[in-house]
């Protein structure tokens, strides 16, 4: 039997697709190469960022209705309420009793850099100075007791004797009057009797009025009394009294105007103080001065003035200002004495 040769073919069955490229692979690094640019965008801005960010300027602005509170503390009472003054502000003042200078301020409320309301007050506590000692009553007692019991309460004491119907030695007067506060090392000064004047009913009625007639003063302001008085020859001592009438006028004189006195006789004049806050003022020096010079330089300032006398070292000393009290430089309220020491 003939060999046959039989061709074999083998097809693929239609039915069987061929194999699909893989797609994931391909996103997946699509995805991880956008992170990144997403990524070093940060990174590069970040620092640009950051240093604007910080060149930021912040603007406050201040309230108009708002002001900081300055301090004043340490100043004198006057310059402290300018100050206040000058910043929208208001003052109230309390006095306390220190030892530190008069009419310095030892404290404020609000305290400095407090930021208030325009307009509002601020309490300053001020120093009245010491508050002092006590004068004792020593009219009726004899010049030596008087003396030593103001000694023992560390007052100085100035003695003037005076024509008097009481007995010789006695006390009659003082100034200032009993129960008034004063600093020790304080004057106060007593007139004491120099016992009755001995005269004859013959001499009495025969003479003719002496001295001079004093002006009456009572009214008039204490520079235009004193400045009339001095004018023809008396010395003037002059004390602050409480009344109601304007600050500086004379209330009351001893002796009355009208009445007759030896030249350089002295005339006492009462001024009054004002009401209300009294102006606080430098206190001159007067050292070395003549005395109605000196008088007259402090009143025309507003304060009130007497002189004790005192023994002058020679001939130059005479008649003028040998010291003062209180010092010179230190403030006082108008209507505050100062006494001066006069060489005879």
């Amino acid at each position: 039997m003939p060999w046959r040769r039989r061709r074999v073919v083998e097809e693929q069955d239609p039915r069987v697709p061929p194999p699909r490229p893989l797609i994931w692979p391909w996103l997946l690094l699509l995805l991880l190469l956008v992170a990144g640019g997403i990524a070093a965008a940060y990174l590069l801005t970040r620092d640009d960022d950051d240093s604007e960010s910080q060149a930021t300027t912040v603007v406050v602005t201040k309230s108009p209705t708002r002001v900081e509170v300055p301090r004043v503390v340490s100043l004198p009472v006057d310059d402290a309420v300018a100050r206040l003054a000058s910043s929208g502000l208001k003052s109230s003042v309390v006095e306390v009793g220190s030892r530190l200078p008069e009419d310095r301020v030892l404290r404020q409320a609000p305290p400095p850099g407090t930021s208030v309301e325009r307009g509002r007050s601020v309490v300053l506590t001020v120093s009245k100075g010491r508050s002092g000692v006590i004068v004792q009553r020593v009219t009726g007692l004899t010049e030596a007791s008087a003396t030593a019991m103001l000694d023992r309460r560390g007052f100085k004491v100035s003695v003037s004797r005076i024509q008097s119907n009481k007995s010789k030695g006695i006390v009659i007067s003082q100034e200032p009057a009993p129960r008034t506060r004063l600093a020790r090392g304080s004057v106060v000064g007593i007139n004491v009797s120099k016992g009755p004047a001995t005269t004859t009913t013959q001499t009495t009625t025969t003479q003719p009025p002496s001295g001079r007639p004093i002006p009456d003063v009572v009214g008039l302001a204490q520079r235009d009394a004193v400045a009339r008085l001095q004018a023809v020859g008396f010395r003037v001592d002059s004390y602050p009294a409480d009344s109601s009438r304007p600050r500086g006028t004379v209330i009351l004189q001893r002796p009355e105007g009208g009445k007759r006195a030896s030249p350089s006789s002295r005339v006492r004049i009462d001024v009054s103080p004002g009401s209300g806050r009294r102006p606080v003022r430098t206190i001159p020096d007067v050292t070395g001065r003549p005395e109605n010079e000196a008088k007259q330089t402090l009143v025309e300032l507003g304060f009130t003035v007497r002189s004790v006398d005192r023994p002058a070292a020679d001939s130059s000393q005479r008649g003028v200002v040998l010291a003062q009290n209180p010092a010179p430089g230190r403030r006082a309220s108008a209507g505050s004495q100062i006494v001066l020491s006069i060489g005879q």
